[in-house]
């Protein structure tokens, strides 16, 4: 399970920084994309960080990352670990902002 969202992460944190370089994107557009990505496998609990804190105001070519993290232990199908669980699953992208 841990390697399976530790993916799901990876490919949200791709959707949401595809969007977030388009022209006009805003980060609440971005929000709902990783939100919805990851909610439809059960994924809860992520702490999700745009860089820059708003798009809109980025200039073309600046780098832009959506980053996302999550206790392991919030996202196990064990309810009660045999082992310990202290880890947080990271995933981060960065791409450039677009030009019209």
């Amino acid at each position: 399970r841990m390697v399976m969202v530790k993916q799901l992460l990876i490919n949200a944190s791709r959707e949401g920084a595809r969007l977030a370089v388009l022209p006009g994107a805003t980060n609440a557009e971005v929000l709902d994309r990783v939100s919805n990505e990851l909610t439809a496998y059960a994924v809860n609990g992520v702490n999700i960080q745009i860089q820059p804190a708003t798009l809109t105001a980025a200039a073309a070519g600046t780098p832009v990352t959506v980053s996302l993290d999550v206790e392991a232990a919030s996202v196990s199908w064990i309810p009660t670990p045999l082992f310990s669980f202290n880890q947080t699953l990271r995933a981060s992208t960065t791409m450039r902002k677009e030009s019209m």
